[in-house]
């Protein structure tokens, strides 16, 4: 009985430490998710004039998980509140999705400079906003994957190993 108590203490901690790692991987494969939709919404407004509404489910329609929702809320919300500016609703779809990403402050900080900026001016000064904002997360990009191979090992193991620490102190 003790061994299976053991048993039981040791994944249920290595699991924490699975989870975390998961997170930061999570957050590698959303930022490139958010680069490439937001390549494709460069594609959509800039070469087929397309509406910005229409452009953002195109450009979800590519992509899954909190990603896909970003963009498809944002969309939502300018074809149901016809009054509603396209930075506003970018910022409602990204405060509604805040938890399901697993961004950080600074990551989340350039999805808000880039509402600023969403839907004013002409096409070059929209494909500018999404190449500066693309150019922002392909830097966060590469700073989470070095902090992923850096410290997502760290966590799976600390995790299984914290299991084991306690099963000894517990025996």
């Amino acid at each position: 009985m003790r061994w299976l108590a053991g048993i039981v203490i040791v994944l249920g901690c290595g699991y924490v430490g699975v989870f975390f790692a998961g997170r930061l991987y999570r957050r590698v494969q959303q930022i490139e998710a958010l680069g490439s939709a937001l390549s494709q919404l460069a594609f959509c407004t800039g070469f087929l004039s397309l509406p910005l509404a229409e452009a953002l489910r195109r450009s979800a329609s590519a992509q899954s998980g909190a990603v896909r929702r970003l963009f498809l809320q944002t969309a939502e919300l300018l074809t149901l509140r016809p009054g509603i500016r396209p930075g506003e609703a970018w910022e409602e779809a990204v405060r509604r999705q805040e938890s399901a990403l697993c961004l950080k402050p600074q990551e989340l900080e350039a999805l808000k400079n880039f509402a600023a900026h969403l839907g004013r001016g002409d096409k070059t000064d929209i494909l500018d906003n999404i190449r500066m904002t693309s150019a922002r997360l392909k830097v966060a990009e590469d700073s989470a994957r070095a902090e992923w191979a850096r410290d997502g090992k760290m966590y799976r193991g600390l995790g299984f190993l914290a299991g084991i620490f306690i099963v000894i102190l517990l025996m």
